[in-house]
């Protein structure tokens, strides 16, 4: 819908998938906790009063390395991060900072695009050579 309509702006792609997904997880979160009777989702409901973890949970977390406290707080920073740095630069303030222009662009196409080179290559060039920063000959070699 948004990449063949002209009404979009071909750069608000990368302001809407992760709205989509963020407002798709909200909307499966909101039906989960109307309760097994009125969900519209299939859930499993499971009720329990034992406030120890699980076996499961211990060897995921020894799996992972991380309890999911620590999970929450790096998934936290990674948003603060994200959402910052994407604000400076569109607001104004970081338009005179190069370098501040540099972590935003890397670190949204890096922290956004999940694939190999495929995926990200083409996002690079359409950010990098537009701005200036790399010839699209320098960007080939």
């Amino acid at each position: 819908m948004i990449a063949g309509d002209e009404h979009w702006p071909t750069t608000s792609s990368q302001v809407v998938y992760p709205s989509l997904l963020v407002s798709g997880a909200l909307l499966c979160l909101l039906d989960f906790h109307r309760g097994p009777d009125k969900c519209v989702g299939t859930y499993v409901h499971a009720v329990s009063t034992n406030t120890e973890p699980s076996e499961k949970d211990r060897l995921l977390v020894e799996k992972i390395g991380l309890s999911i406290n620590q999970g929450v707080v790096y998934l936290g920073i990674w948003l603060v991060l994200l959402i910052g740095s994407i604000s400076l630069v569109n607001s104004g303030v970081g338009t005179s900072n190069l370098f501040l222009q540099m972590f935003e662009v890397y670190f949204r196409v890096g922290s956004l695009i999940f694939g190999g080179g495929i995926v990200v290559l083409p996002m690079l060039q359409s950010e990098l050579v537009p701005r200036g920063w790399i010839t699209n000959e320098q960007f080939f070699q």
